[in-house]
């Protein structure tokens, strides 16, 4: 079985590290810093490898190949469709999705361009925090309001889907 490299956002530092797969020795980081990196929260692994992470501190996402290159054209934005984004989830296409603190989603296609019409709300989004996709490839986000709302993989709101509070007593 072959054993994966581990990457981990690293907030404080302002960098995501990648962690050796051989697991013998935790000094053996290598990090990766720049280009719009800032407060990196998210990071998800899409299909070729890339690494993708949500940085709140500069309104980006950022893109590096699995050497931690940054990818050509990263440090995505898209017109300040990224805001503040805490998390960050990658489909079976290479699309990201990006919860945003304002209460938005942004879906950036595989070459980091935001899908249109960008950013998508609704849904019950309010402070949004996580987010996961489904087999169908919806995206299913969690909010600071105990709520968690589901887009479609075309940015359609759908109606909050569950409130996560306790039932009262």
């Amino acid at each position: 079985m072959r054993r994966a490299n581990a990457w981990v956002a690293n907030e404080l530092s302002q960098n995501i590290v990648k962690v050796s797969n051989n697991g013998s020795n935790v000094y053996s980081f290598t990090k990766y810093s720049g280009s719009g990196m800032s407060d990196p929260f998210g990071i998800a692994i899409d299909g070729a490898g890339n690494v993708w992470t949500a940085n709140y501190g500069s309104n980006r996402v950022v893109e590096m190949n699995s050497s931690g290159t940054v990818i050509s054209g990263s440090g995505y934005t898209n017109g300040g469709t990224v805001n503040e984004p805490y998390d960050i989830a990658i489909d079976s296409a290479g699309n990201a999705f990006a919860p945003n603190r304002n209460n938005t989603l942004t879906i950036l296609n595989n070459s980091g361009v935001a899908v249109e019409p960008p950013p998508f709300s609704g849904g019950g989004l309010s402070l949004p925090n996580d987010i996961a996709l489904d087999g169908a490839g919806n995206a299913w986000i969690s909010n600071y309001n105990n709520r968690i709302s589901e887009f479609t993989n075309a940015g359609v709101a759908i109606s909050p889907r569950l409130d996560t509070r306790p039932a009262a007593q």
